[in-house]
């Protein structure tokens, strides 16, 4: 009697994983569209989320839903927030003198925005210097500077009215009052000194002016901010001294 063969292990296995595959293809074959949807459904969310946990170099800019505050996602990612979010030192300084002499409503919170940029302008046309709405060390130093007292203006009024006679035709004695009234005061400054200051000034983009010789409020003012920006004496007066920085820093001469 012949003896039956025994069966190929290796075939068997191959028998039983066909019949696995032959039965989930069955509901793909049966209803192609509806699975092929789902396997590109299936491929495109695994793309989107592989993308957005793995591929990502920071946190978006504005995310849909925030679970963490800003400090924290920085910590946990290492990344650092925009610049422009950060507070300058500068800045907030800038925004404290401004807030003390009235121009500023806003917290000082060292972050520049339109609002201390139009306050800064302000400030500026103000004080007749260029309005570039921009906080610089310079205009910290102007803001910081005590602004005249009283007795100082009228001074300054006096020095003014003296120096614009001048160019008058008047004599220095002409223009002040009666000696037997008049305080000692310094001689006032050249109407030619004033014009080559007055220049010097211009050319040095601290304030638009005009040459004229006349010393006034304006130009008063422009002197006190080169003096402050230079880390001097802030007088507000010309003198040679003055005349002599401003050619320093390659100012133009008057004419």
């Amino acid at each position: 009697m012949k003896r039956a063969a025994r069966p190929n292990p290796g075939i068997i296995a191959l028998k039983g994983a066909g019949s696995v595959v032959a039965s989930a293809a069955a509901p793909v074959l049966a209803r192609p569209v509806l699975s092929g949807s789902l396997f590109l459904f299936a491929s495109m969310f695994g793309w989107i989320a592989a993308n957005a946990l793995y591929a990502q170099s920071g946190r978006h800019s504005h995310p849909l839903l925030t679970t963490r505050p800003e400090s924290a996602v920085s910590r946990l990612s290492g990344a650092t927030p925009s610049a422009a979010a950060l507070p300058v030192p500068l800045v907030r300084d800038v925004q404290v003198a401004l807030i003390e002499a009235g121009y500023y409503s806003s917290d000082a919170d060292g972050i520049p925005g339109k609002a201390t940029a139009t306050a800064i302008r302000a400030y500026q046309a103000d004080h007749g210097l260029p309005a570039d709405g921009e906080a610089s060390p310079g205009l910290l130093a102007v803001l910081q500077t005590p602004e005249p007292t009283s007795n100082e203006t009228v001074a300054t009024a006096a020095k003014t009215e003296r120096v614009a006679s001048l160019g008058n035709g008047r004599t220095a004695d002409d223009a002040t009052s009666p000696a037997s009234t008049r305080p000692a005061a310094l001689p006032a400054p050249s109407r030619d000194l004033v014009r080559q200051v007055q220049a010097g000034l211009k050319g040095a983009k601290i304030a638009d002016l005009d040459a004229d010789g006349i010393m006034g409020a304006r130009t008063e003012a422009a002197i006190r901010t080169f003096q402050a920006s230079q880390g001097i004496d802030v007088t507000g007066v010309p003198n040679e001294a003055l005349l002599k920085r401003l050619k320093g820093l390659g100012a133009p001469k008057g004419r």
